[in-house]
């Protein structure tokens, strides 16, 4: 089995797989701030959830920056480094490509830096395969039947988290966690999806309409169906295991897979959509005055903590 390549300090460049298109969008997104984009992308049949394990419910539900929002300065590398398109939201608070809805539990573990996502690009001839995929990197038992497989992003809507943000996640994780093994088991070929999004039948029909997952209520429905338990399907099989599953490992992204992912991203329809978006120059600065006004100028951070 071949191992994932690594990524080498100091990152310098993307990987393979997220240069620009020449594909064009006849529809742009909306201008959303960071809630409200991040919670139109990750509902499931008109309920929030979390993309982990499907869990529902306001109380238990979080809106999570990749990068936190504090972190302005490193905001502003990325897009000077074009691991972000340079007409992202000046300010970090503003973007939902730099999100994601998670349940209490799953929130605290992300930002405890217990597990990383990590972007594993489609084939060349089928983008839509792309999948974030959770690596239990820290070997918590309780995260164990969510290690290898895909969380519920939709890697071609428009507002799907940028790939290069979650590399900055996963060099944190991997230093908070000195004794993990550097290349922990990883999916070989197509990740499978989490188990709730096939049990619960969240997955769109082939012909159901646009992306991956049903989002609003199914037809003839006046409400949303019996909410889901809130604990995970530990144990439950995964409906989808032939789509792959087979274990290779996994290490930091470096030279041709660093390259893969930065590729990768400037291929996604967020990628793109964001360029349409582009707002006037007078619009932007604007925008960075209301912010200003609201948040005090933060010190300097390094890029990895």
């Amino acid at each position: 089995m071949a191992a994932l390549a690594a990524f080498s300090l100091p990152l310098t460049t993307l990987p393979f797989g997220y240069a620009s298109s020449a594909r064009s969008f006849s529809s742009t997104s909306a201008r959303t701030a960071f809630d409200t984009g991040v919670d139109k992308r990750d509902q499931f049949f008109g309920r929030r959830a979390c993309g982990v394990c499907g869990r529902t419910g306001t109380r238990l539900i979080h809106r999570v920056p990749i990068v936190p929002h504090s972190e302005r300065d490193i905001w502003r590398e990325l897009r000077g480094r074009l691991w972000i398109p340079v007409q992202a939201k000046r300010h970090i608070a503003n973007e939902p490509r730099n999100g994601l809805l998670m349940c209490r539990d799953h929130c605290r573990q992300f930002e405890a830096y217990h597990f990383f996502i990590r972007y594993f690009p489609g084939p060349e001839n089928d983008p839509k395969l792309g999948r974030y995929v959770l690596i239990n990197y820290a070997d918590f038992p309780d995260l164990r039947p969510f290690h290898n497989k895909a969380v519920a992003l939709d890697a071609q809507d428009h507002h799907a988290p940028f790939p290069a943000l979650f590399i900055i996640h996963e060099m944190r994780v991997r230093g908070w966690n000195p004794f993990s093994p550097t290349a922990p088991d990883a999916p070989d070929d197509i990740p499978p999806w989490q188990d709730w999004p096939v049990s619960r039948g969240a997955l769109q029909p082939a012909d159901g309409g646009p992306g991956l997952f049903v989002r609003g209520l199914p037809a003839r429905q006046a409400a949303p169906p019996t909410p889901p338990p809130d604990s995970p399907l530990a144990g439950v099989p995964d409906a989808n295991a032939d789509e792959g599953g087979s274990s290779t490992v996994i290490l930091p992204p470096a030279g041709d897979a660093l390259v893969e992912i930065v590729a990768a991203t400037h291929t996604m329809p967020a990628w793109q959509a964001r360029e349409v978006e582009n707002t006037s120059r007078e619009g932007a600065a604007a925008e960075d005055i209301r912010i200003e006004v609201q948040e005090p100028a933060e010190a300097g951070r390094n890029l990895f903590v």
